[in-house]
């Protein structure tokens, strides 16, 4: 599902970034290399990153 349409993201590539390490909006944006346009994506991505903790996809390495 597409979480950000002015750049693209889907709830996969936040899922990616996650299990890559980062834990952050802002590091998941950077990972991508993308900057968040209109804004209203922010929500969404802090809540699959929230979902992807409580799930056990944070393997807990540090990359923000």
């Amino acid at each position: 599902m597409y979480l950000c349409i002015c750049n693209g993201l889907t709830d996969r590539n936040v899922r990616e970034a996650a299990a890559a390490g980062q834990r952050t909006v802002k590091a998941v944006l950077r990972h991508h290399g993308i900057q968040p346009q209109c804004g209203k994506c922010l929500t969404y991505i802090h809540q699959t990153l929230a979902e992807q903790r409580e799930r056990g996809g944070d393997r807990g390495s540090s990359a923000s």
